[in-house]
């Protein structure tokens, strides 16, 4: 929760937060923030359906930093984003990962 002068200005998760900045003020609070060590995977990935055979997996909650070290590391493009049960819920990549930060 944000609040200026006392007014309630945006509630939500630091995802939501960070990528849908509310107004000009939130806006500015958040620009000098590191989003690479705060948004994660969940935020910007894509639905689960396209093919994840043979793409790195990449446990949900994943900080965007960690994910491009992954991703350079394993020398691929994108991943596949998996519940704690190991399920695909997404595809992220290096492009959709670099457009939020």
């Amino acid at each position: 929760m944000i609040l200026r002068d006392g007014s309630i200005i945006q509630q939500g998760t630091s995802q939501d937060i960070l990528l849908n900045p509310a107004d000009d003020y939130i806006q500015r609070f958040v620009r000098d923030v590191n989003r690479g060590r705060f948004l994660i995977v969940d935020a910007v990935m894509d639905a689960a359906g396209a093919a994840t055979g043979g793409l790195p997996v990449l446990p949900t909650g994943t900080t965007l930093d960690a994910a491009v070290k992954q991703l350079a590391d394993a020398g691929t493009e994108a991943a596949v984003v998996a519940d704690a049960a190991g399920r695909p819920i997404g595809t992220v990549s290096q492009r959709r990962i670099m457009a939020a930060l």
